[in-house]
């Protein structure tokens, strides 16, 4: 089980937050201050809809990760990953899928309809987005679960 508690948030671009993770592990809560920067935004589909997006920037990036989680999370679980991803220079990019964490909204667990189709092209075009910005990177995509078979 884990719990995290916000603290400040600073505007820039996005949201910027430092947060403070708690995780239980054999049953003693273990305090981890997680010390870097997440910028959330939202894209746009080509739909319309509204897909909440994050991104754990590095300086000088050697390559892009794009991250797709799995049924039933959300892409603010891989917020220890990205950070060991930052630590080795990728620049890391993820999204909350259709009926899943901050793009779910009211409608948690349902995908909609055509919902498969619609979150792999939610993911292209945050990876187009990432390649965009990113032009000389490499782009890896790195796919847990159903964010496997989504990859």
């Amino acid at each position: 089980m884990s719990f995290n508690r916000k603290l400040p948030t600073k505007i820039s671009k996005g949201v910027i937050r430092p947060r403070a993770y708690f995780w239980q592990d054999d049953g003693f809560i273990v305090r981890e201050q997680v010390l870097f920067l997440m910028e959330r935004f939202t894209l746009r589909a080509s739909d319309g809809h509204q897909v909440a997006c994050y991104l754990w920037p590095v300086t000088e990036p050697r390559a892009i990760i794009q991250i797709a989680h799995g049924m039933g999370e959300h892409a603010m679980r891989y917020a220890r990953v990205a950070r060991q991803l930052n630590a080795a220079g990728y620049v890391v990019y993820a999204n909350d899928h259709r009926g899943h964490g901050e793009t779910a909204g009211e409608h948690a667990g349902f995908m909609g309809l055509d919902g498969w189709n619609r979150t792999l092209a939610d993911m292209y075009e945050l990876n187009g987005r990432c390649r965009g910005l990113h032009p000389e990177l490499k782009l890896c995509l790195l796919g847990h679960s159903m964010g496997s078979t989504l990859s």
